[in-house]
Order: structure tokens, then sequence, then C-alpha cells
């Protein structure tokens, strides 16, 4: 009876946002600021529901999910100005909450016989920060800066069950919620100084630390209300949460001298460590070198180019340490004495991108001319290479390059046209192996057969302009602008004799962008704002297009996105 129960479902989200501020110089020097702004977001988007307790037993359905958001964010900053001293402290609140906790639905499948499933949705949370920044002279040609932030980011919301079905959840949970509570704090340090006529130093030290104080616990878990909860520490549902921190410090120094009138060489040098708990490295290590040129060789053209050299290394890369980091005591030494191969979720042989090894390559340059008053001519580019030496599996080559060309012109003092053209092309080279249900540990010898590679290659092309126009002066300003994109991603697999391969589609997607805004000034201290602005947006995915039916999956239809999105916005400016 499935088709006489199919209907229509609209997946659609509209939201409405609106707010103000205030900016008031009470004293001289001294201006207070704030903001408050409120987003209302409703509708209807989807997500996976799924029955069944391991991968060959599962029943799944894609759900439209209620949403239901609200989102209010306020601003307040004291600033300080004078020529020999700067300052600003701001605090910023976010609160956010979801006045849908969770969604029931029941199984549209035999198994389990009458069954029902609940998912949790977003929870309701809160973050809170303070920030400040100082700048002042502290001799003569010599300036030092800092600022620093301190935040608190909270997480209380009550958790649903295990599962719904209480017959299956005898053992309650270990707390009522998550009691989620980070603390971020960020700072910065700079010193700048031309000890000499011609020369030019700078350095600056930054500090960044986020400290997850959420409180772990054990959680004997119910799959997918699906399967009665096994009771006792040593089962391998019982899982732990990880509370993940990350702490970083940057020193960065840099050198500059006028080796001509018109040209200026600098060099630089960048240290980065980054210590991460429940992660597969502790420490990174990461040093980059800079060298930069800077040149005006005529009035009306100006440009600079810089090549840096990066290597990135660890600590020591422990695989399976998330692994024993969220599973209980008892259950790592029942699998160490009984099967040390169950201890590594993931082939030990793979790295993952951002803690691995890596030497990175990059060179990157601008050029500007202004040949008329009313022209400016501008291209810029760069170009990276990036190899992770020690990656057996994995990414393990990466480049990334991109030109942009732009330029505005000016033909009368009312109009000003500007547009830009930006290409894009990235390559990503990962090898694979085909282990199938094998278990693998680090002293095993992996079949060479069994490799095999990926490349995909996204390439981007993005076109825009925009145009404005003071319709009446120091009254009324137009604008509309249009911008068009397209991207392409490419795939290439080299198999090796053991692996089967077969050539997949190219994907595809285009985004069209148009807006329009005008500004009335109605009297000097008064004006309103007004726009609109409308993009369409198309894709073309193999995986998702002509989809009708996948065995024990019932889906909504889906083809590769599609959507119209319409925005009108306005705002109103008091000066008092």
């Amino acid at each position: 009876t499935l088709d006489s129960s199919l209907q229509d479902v609209k997946i659609k989200t509209e939201r409405k946002k609106y707010g103000g501020g205030f900016s008031w110089n009470f004293a001289k020097d001294l201006e207070l600021s704030g903001s408050y702004h409120r987003e209302d977001k409703d509708g209807l988007e989807t997500i996976a529901g799924i029955f069944g307790t391991n991968g060959g037993n599962p029943r799944a359905a894609i759900l439209p999910r209620p949403v239901d958001f609200t989102t209010q964010d306020a601003d307040l900053t004291l600033t300080y100005n004078r020529p020999m001293l700067q300052a600003q402290l701001n605090y910023h609140m976010s609160l956010f909450n979801d006045n849908q906790s969770s969604l029931r639905w029941q199984s549209p499948f035999l198994v389990p016989p009458g069954g029902e499933g609940n998912l949790a949705l977003e929870p309701d949370n809160s973050a809170h920060h303070i920030s400040g920044i100082r700048g002042l002279p502290a001799a003569p040609m010599t300036r030092v800066t800092g600022s620093f932030s301190y935040g608190r980011l909270f997480q209380n919301d009550t958790f649903q069950p295990y599962s719904i079905n209480a017959g299956l959840a005898p053992v309650p949970l270990p707390r009522n919620s998550l009691d989620g509570d980070v603390t971020t704090l960020h700072g910065t340090l700079g010193f700048s100084a031309q000890p000499l006529p011609k020369t030019d130093v700078g350095l600056k030290y930054t500090f960044d630390d986020r400290d997850n104080n959420t409180p772990q616990d054990v959680y004997l878990t119910v799959p997918n209300d699906s399967a009665a909860q096994t009771p006792g520490l040593d089962n391998e549902r019982a899982r732990i949460n990880r509370p993940y921190s990350r702490r970083s410090h940057k020193v960065e120094a840099d050198a500059g001298y006028w080796v001509l009138p018109s040209t200026k060489v600098g060099v630089g040098y960048d240290f980065e460590t980054i210590n991460r708990d429940f992660t597969e490295v502790d420490n990174t290590y990461e040093h980059t070198g800079r060298v930069k040129v800077r040149s005006t060789p005529v009035s009306f053209a100006n440009g600079w180019v810089e090549y840096a050299f990066s290597k990135r290394t660890g600590s020591d890369y422990v695989s399976n340490k998330p692994f024993l980091a969220s599973h209980t005591d008892a259950l790592i030494a029942d699998l160490t004495a009984t099967a040390p191969e169950d201890l590594f979720e993931n082939n030990p042989f793979l790295r993952k991108f951002y803690i691995a090894d890596r030497n990175r390559h990059l060179v990157k340059g601008a050029v500007t001319v202004i040949p008329t008053d009313q022209v400016t001519l501008g291209l810029s580019g760069s170009y990276s290479n990036s190899d992770y030496p020690n990656s057996v599996l994995g990414l393990t080559h990466m480049t990334y390059g991109s030109v942009t060309g732009d330029t505005s012109f000016t033909p009368i003092e009312s109009v000003v046209l500007s547009g830009f053209v930006t290409w894009e092309r990235s390559k990503y080279d990962v090898t694979n192996y085909q282990r199938g249900s094998a278990s693998i540990v680090p002293t095993d010898m992996l079949d060479p057969t069994l490799f095999w590679t990926e490349t995909s290659t996204d390439y981007a092309l993005t076109v825009g302009a925009e145009v404005e126009w003071e319709a009446i002066k120091d009254r009324l300003t137009l604008s509309a602008d249009y911008a068009f994109s397209r991207t392409t991603t490419d795939f290439e697999f080299k198999p090796g004799s053991g692996v089967t391969a077969s050539p997949v589609p190219n994907l595809h997607s285009t985004l069209h962008s148009f807006g329009i805004k005008g500004e009335y000034k109605i009297q000097d201290d008064l004006s309103v704002k007004l726009g609109y602005r409308i993009e369409k947006y198309d894709s073309d995915d193999f995986a998702q297009n002509g989809i009708e039916a996948i065995p024990r999956v019932l889906t909504l239809g889906d083809t590769a996105p599609h959507y119209v999105s319409h925005v009108v916005w306005t705002s109103i400016v008091y000066h008092f």
C-alpha cells in the first residue's frame, strides 16, 4: 500500500530578520554603540531516520523535519580614540532557541513491528564574548598593539531518552543534560618599529585556547530505537563523550627594507604549535618562511609578489586514540586480551589531512594599474602546492590556483561601474585501500594490488558586475549587481590490479545572483535603505538524479538541489 500512501511535501524554509542599532558620542573621543538582531526561521528541511542495529539490517527513510529556530544577537561597544591611544571594549551575546526539541516518526517498514523512532533536534544554546583592543605608541616610530577575547558557550538542553520504547532502556541516562560548557580565550600582542630610516620590523604573538569543560560520562546507547540496551561497562555500545579542547601559540616576525625609493623587500618567519585533546596527534608544529617584494615602478602602477614555504610535523600518530578515549577501560581490556584488531575502527595507515605532516609552497601576488583618473585595473592570483609525505592513505597531494581580474570605471562623477572575473582550480589526490571486512593493525603488510587512487579536480568560474549611481546628489543613491558562478568537479580513478573501478560523471552547479538596493536621505539626520536580492541555484549530481528506489531506504524522490531564494530587506538610520 506504499504507493497509495505517498503524498507531495514541499521542502521550504523562510527567514525573517529584524533589528536595530545606535551609536552615541557621549563625550569627546568616546563613543558607545550597540545593536540587536533577531532572526526567525521556520519551514521544513530533511533528515534521515533509521531503524536497525548494524550495517546489514537497516531500514531508513528520508523524513521532512520541522524547522522552528530563533536566533538573537546583541552587541555593545565602547570606543576611545585619540592620536596617542586607541582602545575598544566589546560585549557580544548570541542566544539560539529551537522550538522543536525532537522529531518522532512511525516506521514505514514491518521492521521493527509497529516501531517508532525519535531523534533529538538542535539543542538550545548560548554564547557570550568580551573582547578588547588597544594600541599606543611606545616610543618615536614604535607602536605596541594588543587584543584579547574571553568567551563562554553553554548548552544545557534536556536530553531525549535513550529510547521512546521504555522496554529497550532499563538503565537510565547518567545525567539529564549535557551541561555543555566551553571557555575560549584569545589574545594578541604586537610590536612594530622603524629602527632605521629604510627599515621596519614587526613581531606578533597570538594565543588561542578553547577549553571544553563539559563533563564526561558513560552512555549505554540504544541504537536507532531498535535493540535492547546492554547493561555493563564492558560492551561495545557503552560510549564516553569526548569534550574536545584545543590550544595554540603562534609567533610571527617580519622585517622590511627599502632597497630603492620605490621598492621594498620583506622577509618573515612564523611558528605555530597546536595541542589537541582526543585526536590522533597530540601536538603539531608548523614553521613558515616568507619573502615579499613590493614596488611602485611608475606613478600609475604598483604591485607585489610573495613566496612562502611551510612545513608541518607532529607528535606520534596514534590512529586509534579516539577509539580508546571513547570506550570504557573494561571493554579495552577485554579486546586487548581477546581481539586486539577490534581496537582499530579506521585503517591505521590512514592520516587525517589537518593533522598530518605537510609541506606547502605558496606564491601569490597582485598588480594595480590606474591609466586614467576614471579607470582602475587589477590582476591578482595565488598558487599553492601541498604534499603529505608520510600519509600512506588519505589526502597525499593538493594544489590550488586562482586568478582574478577586476576593473572599475567612472564615466561621470555620479556613476561608478565595476566588474570582476575569477577562475579557480583545486586538485586533490587521495590514496585508498580496499580492505573489505578484513581487520588491519599497524604491523600488517598491505596488499599492493588493493590500493587505488582518486583524483578530484574542482573548476570554478565566477563573473560579477555592479553599477552605482548617485541619482540625486547627497540625497538618493541606487545600485545593482549581478554575479554568475559555475563549478565542475571531475573524478579520475586508478585502481590496483585487485580492484575494479568504474568511471562516474562530472558534477556541475550554477548560481545566478542579482540584487538592487537604494538609499534615500530624507533629511540630513535621517535616511532609509531598501534592497532586494534573488538567487537561483541549479546542480547536477549523479548520486541524486534519477534515483527512484534504494533497497531498504524510502526517499522523498529527491533530485540534486535546485532552489530560488528571495531576500527583501530595509533599514532606517537616524543620527542625533
